[in-house]
């Protein structure tokens, strides 16, 4: 399932996440003080992984929201191109803009894993981005 979210939200999400890294800190720094850090130790590690899973959370939102807004262009869809100024608007679409996106090394691991014998390696990497090349050529 996915959810989306207006800039906005995710702004809010964002601030409470970050109000929480003060109390999760609190919690973690209170329990050794009163326990010991070698008290329940299973539970100061639990405790410091949901701290660094927030953490990672917040870096995520923080890079999503500096991204730019996209761009939206209008497309004819009775014609497949691009709108002109003189377009009947009952065929005219506000569509976003995507920017390419290619693939990450953990998604091409992904992608070979169910090969079995290929080797993630530079040459792997590059055939990935010669099949990125050509889909964008035909795409763009």
């Amino acid at each position: 399932m996915t959810v989306t979210l207006t800039r906005e939200e995710a702004q809010q999400v964002l601030d409470a996440l970050e109000g929480s890294i003060d109390a999760q800190e609190w919690e973690i720094n209170d329990h050794i003080t009163k326990y010991g850090e070698w008290y329940r130790p299973k539970r100061v590690e639990y405790m410091k992984q949901q701290l660094a899973n927030t953490n990672s959370t917040i870096e995520t939102l923080r890079a999503r929201l500096s991204a730019p807004e996209p761009t939206l262009v209008l497309w004819n869809v009775k014609s497949n191109r691009l709108a002109s100024p003189s377009d009947d608007r009952a065929q005219v679409f506000a569509i976003r803009k995507l920017e390419w996106q290619g693939l990450t090394d953990e998604e091409i691991k992904q992608i070979v894993g169910g090969w079995g014998s290929l080797p993630i390696d530079g040459y792997t990497r590059k055939l990935f981005d010669q099949i990125e090349v050509k889909l964008k050529e035909k795409n763009t």
